[in-house]
């Protein structure tokens, strides 16, 4: 201890200010550490698109005012869509209120995004939760309620780069 106090003040302060700053930053570090994904459940629908097209259990809703529908296909096991213009491909069965999704997907243009809508009406666009990763251009990710071109979304651009 009289080792420590020997020591000038400036040098105190810093060892001081040095070891909060470590701290501050451990803590930041073990915040956004992933959490591992959780265990147990039950399945409740898995779809694995090998077959032609998407099938009885799907309904694709209408497009924005002014569009066609656009396609929904299945190739080598994949989704895809094209120029669909919002109209979501539902799927027909319904979920329990509490569900882990899980779904690889991928834009295929620069301009595209990715959006999944769940626990909507089946019918209409932003009926529920759209889940959108890159949207407009690569400038949004966000979870929507019903409202995706909200306000508050139209400067967010935080978690997004393009690549």
């Amino acid at each position: 201890m009289n080792r420590w106090r020997r020591l000038p003040a400036g040098v105190r302060t810093g060892v001081g200010l040095g070891l909060c700053f470590l701290l501050v930053l451990g803590i930041v570090a073990w915040r956004q550490s992933p959490v591992p994904p959780t265990q147990g459940g039950t399945l409740v629908f898995q779809d694995d698109f090998e077959r032609a097209e998407p099938g009885p259990d799907y309904r694709q809703g209408e497009p924005d005012p002014g569009n066609s529908k656009g396609t929904w296909r299945i190739e080598q096991g994949r989704l895809k869509a094209e120029k669909i213009h919002n109209a979501a491909l539902w799927l027909q069965k319904e979920l329990p209120p509490k569900v882990r999704i899980e779904f690889d997907a991928r834009a295929e243009s620069g301009t595209g995004d990715v959006k999944a809508e769940v626990f909507g009406d089946g019918i209409t666009h932003q009926s529920g939760y759209i889940l959108i990763h890159g949207g407009w251009s690569n400038t949004i990710t966000t979870i929507a309620r019903q409202d995706e071109h909200a306000e508050e979304r139209k400067v967010d651009n935080r978690g997004c780069r393009r690549g």
